[in-house]
């Protein structure tokens, strides 16, 4: 009889999951592993998941949704708030756009020159 393949179970560590301080670009890598890991996780209640959701906000992310009190309740309408401000495609145009017109133009072409600008737009 054939046994069929064997089965490796290796263990993993907990994923961190990431905080958001309002940087608009770092929601789009904040809200897809919040999304996977917590907000479609049916294992876990809305409580657990606005609990998951405010804990991991900081900076200007956590006082657009200071307004709005942390109750299992409330967590669509925290989820959407930040949903709707952070994936706002024309204020995200307007920040990247503000990022290029502020950029210190590359002196000389150089190595460093080059890195600097690829750390800053590149991520």
């Amino acid at each position: 009889g054939s046994l069929g393949p064997a089965i490796c179970k290796v263990k993993l560590e907990p994923i961190k999951l990431m905080t958001f301080e309002g940087l608009p670009e770092n929601w789009t890598p904040f809200y897809q592993q919040f999304l996977e890991l917590i907000h479609l996780n049916e294992e876990l209640t809305d409580l657990q998941k606005v609990s998951y959701l405010v804990s991991h906000l900081t900076g200007s992310a956590k006082s657009i949704v200071a307004g709005i009190p942390p109750t299992e309740a409330n967590y669509s309408l925290l989820f959407q708030t930040l949903k709707n401000r952070f994936e706002d495609k024309r204020a995200l145009g307007h920040y990247f756009l503000d990022k290029i017109m502020n950029f210190k133009p590359i002196v000389q072409e150089s190595e460093k020159g080059l890195n600097s600008f690829l750390e800053e737009f590149v991520r």
